[in-house]
This record gives structure tokens, sequence and C-alpha cells, in this order.
């Protein structure tokens, strides 16, 4: 993988597909499929849930570990149908970040979130352990919990202007010397090079991209 931002599709994998068959009493039916839709609704929401639990399983916090990160580079990307600029710079000492981003319209669907986490391998080469989407108006209005998205989210909003509610409006916004918290570390990290990829896009019928960010950091544990 080379250093340029990932091109993250905005469109989520369908992780159930009406071409499953449907297995009910330990039988395979491909009627039962057809015909009871309620039947594979219940099916697909209880799969669902058993991804999520999962997923908070393996990014439980692991705030006795982490010792430092440090941002080596940050590339962004825009997309100009909701903004006008958006811009990284990294502190002298690499502990933290600064963003801008100024947003020409409201942003009037929800906001989603699409982030991966590859471990470097070799010199361009990242291996992917983690990629995930998420609403993140369903997010910020959230109060304090173990979910670690909203830990991530939490921590996201204490350097920013940008208001905890959607719709968000057009503006000027900013995160100044953003950094890590301890808590925002998933269980899974161990000490290397990794590389973070987000894209920001509304949930509609285009996907548009709003952001597009790959940040190049290293990670300490104790």
């Amino acid at each position: 993988m080379d250093d340029a931002p990932v091109a993250l599709s905005p469109n989520r994998p369908v992780a159930h597909s009406f071409r499953r068959l449907v297995v009910l009493d330990g039988r395979v039916s491909n009627d039962k499929r057809r015909n009871d839709s309620s039947a594979f609704i219940k099916q697909q929401d209880t799969q669902e849930l058993q991804e999520e639990l999962y997923v908070r399983l393996l990014l439980h916090a692991h705030p006795n570990a982490f010792n430092s990160l440090h941002f080596r580079k940050v590339l962004t990307k825009f997309g100009p149908k909701y903004a006008s600029n958006y811009a990284a710079r990294i502190s002298p000492d690499q502990l933290t970040i600064n963003l801008t981003l100024d947003i020409m319209k409201p942003l009037t669907v929800d906001v989603w979130a699409k982030v991966s986490i590859g471990q470097r391998e070799a010199k361009n080469s990242y291996r992917n352990i983690f990629a995930y989407n998420m609403n993140l108006c369903n997010l910020i209005g959230k109060g304090k919990g173990m979910n670690v998205f909203q830990i991530w989210v939490q921590n996201i909003y204490r350097y920013t202007n940008m208001p905890r509610h959607c719709p968000i409006p057009e503006g000027n916004y900013y995160w100044r010397e953003l950094r890590p918290d301890k808590d925002s570390i998933p269980a899974f990290i161990m000490s290397g090079h990794f590389r973070i990829d987000a894209m920001f896009y509304m949930r509609d019928w285009s996907n548009d991209m709003l952001t597009n960010t790959s940040m190049f950091v290293d990670i300490k544990m104790k």
C-alpha cells in the first residue's frame, strides 16, 4: 500500500444478501426465504447484534497499557460538494494535530464515518486489522459510555468548535491540539507503526464524500 489517501468506498458492503438461505427449525428453505421476510429480518437483526457485540469486545479500551502516539504524516482530501477547505498540520513534537474544515452548506443528512486501521508489515505495506462503518450523528449526542466509538467521538469533540448535533450547519470548524485519549486505544493495538484512514461521507443516494484523512502514526504501548 502506498502513501496516497486510501480510496474508501462509502457504500457499506451488504452483510446479509437475499441470496442466502434462511435456516428455520434446522432446515434450509428457499421458499421460506421468499415468503417470510419478517423471519429474514429477525435473523438479520440477530446477526448484526452478534457482530456489534463482537466489535465491542474487540475494541474494549486498554487505558493502562497506552504510552504514547506520535503523528508522522497526515494526508487530507475533501469533497467539493460540501467543503471548500480541509487541512491538517502536525505539531513540532508530533504529539498533537491541528485541523481546519470549511463547510459551504448545511449537512442535512446523517454523516457517516468509515474507519480502517492497518499495521505496517513492510516499508509501504500495511495489514488491515480493523474496519468499521458508523453513524456519527447517532453518536455525537450520546453521553459518556463504554462503547469505544463513543469514547473516540468524545475525544474528538473535546478539541473542536463543531456542534454536538445534526444537522451540522455551514461554517468554519477547527480541531486544535487534537491528541488521543488513553481510553481511546483499543485493546488489540500493539506497539508499532500504523495507518489510520477515516472517510466522512453523507449517507444518502449518492454517498458524497465530506473528508478523507490518512494518518501515519507510531504507537508505543507499556
